[in-house]
């Protein structure tokens, strides 16, 4: 599964644009983009906490969640996960989690992003007024 979303950070680590231009871009693409999203066993997402940040895994595509199990280590198991819409996921995680909450993108590929979740979210509330 290939995405506008993917391409997009795609172009951010290609440095096709500048990245203040593609922010916005990205924002906007992750909350129409379908995620793959490894659950932790019980029903929730995979998520860590390092120094107070909860960072939630995403990925565009079981490929690139295939690069994160290899890159643990643990790429030889099955990993079950859901596919979720990016705004769905945003808008859970900045609830549920906090405003410290980030987004790890397609971490252990190539172009990983990290998007605060709050932020995804105030790009849609921001758009409403437009």
């Amino acid at each position: 599964m290939r995405t506008g979303f993917a391409d997009l950070l795609g172009a951010l680590h290609a440095g096709q644009e500048p990245a203040a231009k593609l922010i916005e871009g990205l924002a906007a693409g992750l909350r129409g983009s379908l995620l793959v999203v490894p659950t932790d066993g019980p029903g929730g997402v995979l998520t860590t906490t390092q120094n107070g940040v909860r960072w939630v895994f995403a990925f565009t595509g079981t490929t690139a969640l295939a690069a994160f199990a290899a890159a643990r280590g643990e790429g030889d198991r099955e990993w079950a996960y859901r596919t979720v819409r990016g705004a769905r996921l945003a808008d859970v995680v900045a609830a549920d989690c906090g405003p410290d909450a980030v987004l790890a993108i397609d971490v252990g590929g190539p172009a990983p992003m990290f998007l605060p979740a709050a932020r995804v979210t105030e790009h849609a509330a921001e758009g409403v007024g437009r």
